[in-house]
């Protein structure tokens, strides 16, 4: 059975240098590193090199999922008027409609520190159907079909002016 987010009230607030081995322990999920383009287990001392040059990147948005305690993240990219997607959750807290929430709500987010972006996007192994369940409830639509990695995977995108314009905001920082 689903639960609706709406019953378990999750937020988002902005992730901190404490959350690196939260980072660390969604990263390194087996289920995570299997639908990862990239499937090595990933060494704490790389982690935490690249946790801190992504927490201070002014253009990089990185925040964490609470429902009420820590079950997800989501981090976007920016590159001119276009950030990528990267997001996880929890393996207790999948199969519950909070991939879809955090993509929503975290889009949200982006709209509101980056106002010049204009595109989302989430680049997602095609075998990775949870993942592809999550971006197309949350309104993104297939862009294009390509490889990476060598591996078959699709390009879903969101204007986000239009999803913004159309979804009110009920996130918290």
């Amino acid at each position: 059975m689903t639960v609706s987010p709406s019953v378990i009230t999750p937020s988002l607030r902005l992730a901190t240098a404490t959350d690196v081995l939260l980072y660390f322990e969604w990263a390194n999920d087996p289920d995570v590193r299997k639908m990862s383009f990239d499937g090595n287990s990933i060494p704490i001392d790389a982690h935490r090199v690249w946790f801190t040059r992504k927490l201070e990147s002014p253009d990089v948005l990185m925040l964490v999922l609470e429902a009420p305690t820590p079950v997800g993240q989501i981090r976007f990219d920016v590159a001119n008027d276009v950030a990528l997607i990267g997001f996880s959750l929890a393996g207790h807290a999948r199969g519950r409609g909070l991939g879809s929430y955090l993509l929503r709500q975290g889009c949200q987010h982006l709209h509101a520190r980056f106002p010049d972006v204009r595109t989302a996007r989430g680049l997602v192994k095609a075998a990775n159907i949870a993942s592809r369940r999550a971006f197309e409830a949350a309104g993104f639509h297939v862009a294009a079909e390509t490889r990476e990695s060598g591996v078959p995977a699709l390009i879903y995108d969101i204007d986000l002016a239009r999803f913004t314009a159309a979804t009110p905001s009920t996130a918290s920082s």
